[in-house]
């Protein structure tokens, strides 16, 4: 497995990451800085990407190369494109992406030792993606007649169908933030979290906790429809039994109706009070609504979360007494589940690392990351590692593949299958009004 090893070490004690006179400048939409970035020498079999905490390379076990190469390698340019939306109603989302970019690649150059930084320069070219597909279409075709050698991003779904075609026919390749699979394949890799990957993690978890009949109450739009053809395919896998799926409008302001329908209730809502951030049921007398099934999946957060929620605490339905089943979206600390939701599980990439993270980049730039800021740094990572690779596989699909995968340093290990797609080794963590906890780690290698 490739160790992407950029935000810390693996092993000793890590220095402290770049103060803010030595942190990377300010990203602007136009060119960033030139960092020179030497090959690494030959690597172990296993190697780190990068870890965030701070590039170290002072008291750690130093991954020895296995062989150095019998001449120097040759002086090259690596030219990685970023494209991320830099204005408009996701800039500050940009913003972050890219400043998450360039914090792994200025923490790979602070890893590199002097030798190394004369071999090569890594490039990071920002393009702005804009608002639509026609303006992401534009901010591809410019990286990639500035030589891009790889793209990473765009963000949304609509940017990658209108980025991805454009890359194919020039081969270069697309490591993509968004998850939607649709446009992946062919030179195109989707690095978002996938539903399919979340809903088979957290039901193969219910299944070993015993649970046999599942249901899903999903929105109705195209996200909906794949995380049910998703739980259709796990379940099936698993030997379980559907029971039901419920559908909900993305715009429903309540969702009484919906759970009532779902868990077959058919008396009214109890009179719902909120206090201490959780919603609670007036009715002390108030029993557990009937059901026909063991758990149920939940793949929403923000105020969808919260409606689902008041709608448990009216009929009474305990997380304790039927298992409630989370996707990452409810892996957000600045909004956690409400509390009427404690003890339900959902998957994510295990928070330790991730934690690390928020703080580097916290103290290299004076905000809080936004989540998906981890995707951008793992995937600057990833670049970066295979830019110095003196073998010189660089960014083939061959590379990209590797059935082995790579181990984030944010995010966990991944690893892009040829039809695009990314698999991914994440934790079940439990949500408590106290915070999360991890009940199950993700595996530590594929």
């Amino acid at each position: 497995m490739l160790l992407l090893t950029t935000l810390a070490a693996c092993g000793g004690t890590p220095e402290e990451p770049p103060s803010a006179e030595r942190r990377p400048p300010a990203a602007a939409a136009g060119d960033m800085p030139r960092l020179k970035m030497p090959p690494r020498h030959a690597m172990p079999k296993e190697r780190h990407l990068a870890s965030p905490t701070a590039p170290a390379t002072r008291g750690q076990a130093a991954v020895a190369p296995e062989a150095a190469p019998a001449s120097p390698p040759a002086y090259r340019k690596v030219k990685v494109a970023l494209l991320v939306p830099q204005t408009g109603n996701s800039a500050d989302l940009g913003r972050a992406m890219l400043d998450a970019a360039q914090l792994a690649l200025y923490d790979k150059y602070a890893s590199l030792n002097p030798a190394q930084k004369q071999a090569a320069d890594v490039i990071l070219l920002p393009k702005d993606t804009r608002a639509t597909a026609s303006e992401a279409a534009d901010a591809a075709r410019q990286a990639i007649d500035e030589g891009a050698d790889l793209i990473l991003g765009p963000v949304f779904s609509t940017a990658l169908a209108a980025v991805a075609p454009l890359a194919r026919e020039k081969q270069v390749e697309v490591i993509s933030f968004s998850n939607d699979k649709t446009s992946a394949g062919d030179g195109v890799f989707v690095m978002g979290f996938t539903p399919e990957d979340q809903v088979d993690r957290i039901l193969r978890y219910a299944a070993r906790q015993g649970a046999h009949r599942f249901a899903a109450l999903l929105p109705s739009d195209a996200y909906g429809t794949a995380v049910a053809r998703a739980v259709q395919k796990s379940v099936a896998d698993i030997g379980g039994e559907v029971a039901g799926v419920g559908y909900y409008s993305p715009n429903a302001p309540e969702l009484y109706a919906e759970i009532r329908a779902l868990f077959g209730i058919t008396d009214a809502p109890s009179a719902a009070a909120k206090g201490d951030g959780a919603w609670q049921s007036t009715d002390p007398n108030r029993s557990a609504a009937p059901r026909t099934f063991d758990a149920v999946l939940i793949p929403e957060g923000g105020a969808r979360l919260q409606a689902v929620a008041e709608a448990f605490a009216a009929y009474g339905i305990d997380p304790h007494e039927v298992m409630v089943l989370g996707s990452g979206q409810w892996d957000d600390r600045a909004n956690p589940p409400p509390a009427a939701l404690s003890g339900a599980w959902f998957v994510s990439a295990a928070p330790a690392q991730r934690d690390v993270f928020t703080r580097h980049f916290e103290k290299s730039y004076g905000y809080k990351p936004p989540r998906l800021a981890s995707l951008a740094y793992d995937a600057m990572a990833l670049a970066s590692t295979l830019a110095f690779d003196p073998a010189g596989r660089s960014f083939s699909p061959e590379t990209l593949t590797d059935p082995s995968g790579f181990n984030g340093p944010v995010d966990g290990i991944f690893r892009f299958t040829p039809d695009g797609q990314c698999q991914r080794g994440l934790a079940v963590i439990e949500f408590s009004p106290q915070g999360f906890s991890v009940i199950d780690p993700p595996a530590e290698y594929f």
